[in-house]
């Protein structure tokens, strides 16, 4: 089972809820049954910072981010994984987040150093930065994307909050009214309201 193990985030199988996975400091785990027990996947070393689950297709489809590795996938929910890496200027992983575009999926990755921010679409084997103009923080710890009205990437770095409206290629701090020099280290959106949700990490 999980024991003491450290868990970073977990996901739920989009159709099955009683199916849920958890990225842990010694890899990704799973339990079928709500998590009264929990078996340790293929993906059993390395600390595992974020991952995603996706229903598209007969199985199940998982990316998780592995600290030093690059991106686990795994097309068959679980059973067997793959690490990429090619196009990442920093294996210091930080999140993932999974968007839907028309019949394809983008998979959006932050990292600490390097260029901050990648997206791939390949499902995971290819990276390209998306680090434009004005991300002057790289060290990135988490994104959102808004949808809506209009369209907007949000990313949450050491230093404050970012935004872009063209997939990457430029971003404005955004960071006016949160206090100086403590690091925002996540951010989601409220499907409801639309309003952007940002925490901040302070000792």
């Amino acid at each position: 089972g999980l024991g003491n193990l450290y868990v970073n985030a977990v996901a739920f199988d989009p159709e099955v809820p009683t199916t849920i996975y958890a990225a842990t400091d010694a890899g990704v785990f799973k339990s079928t049954n709500s998590g009264t027990s929990w078996a340790a996947t293929p993906l059993a070393a390395g600390e595992v910072t974020d991952l995603v689950t996706d229903n598209e297709g007969t199985g199940r489809r998982i990316w998780a981010t592995v600290a030093g590795q690059g991106v686990a996938y795994s097309a068959d929910a679980g059973a067997t994984f793959t690490v990429y890496s090619s196009g990442l200027a920093s294996l210091q992983l930080t999140s993932l987040e999974l968007e839907v575009r028309g019949t394809g999926r983008r998979i959006w990755a932050t990292t600490h150093g390097g260029e901050g921010i990648a997206y791939s679409d390949d499902l995971g084997q290819n990276w390209v930065s998306a680090a434009g103009n004005g991300l002057t923080d790289r060290d990135v710890n988490d994104l959102a994307i808004q949808t809506g009205t209009g369209r907007r990437i949000w990313a949450t770095t050491n230093s404050g909050v970012f935004a872009s409206d063209n997939d990457g290629l430029s971003w404005n701090d955004l960071s006016i009214g949160l206090p100086s020099g403590i690091p925002a280290t996540s951010v989601s959106i409220d499907p409801n309201s639309g309003e952007t949700l940002v925490s901040l990490f302070s000792d």
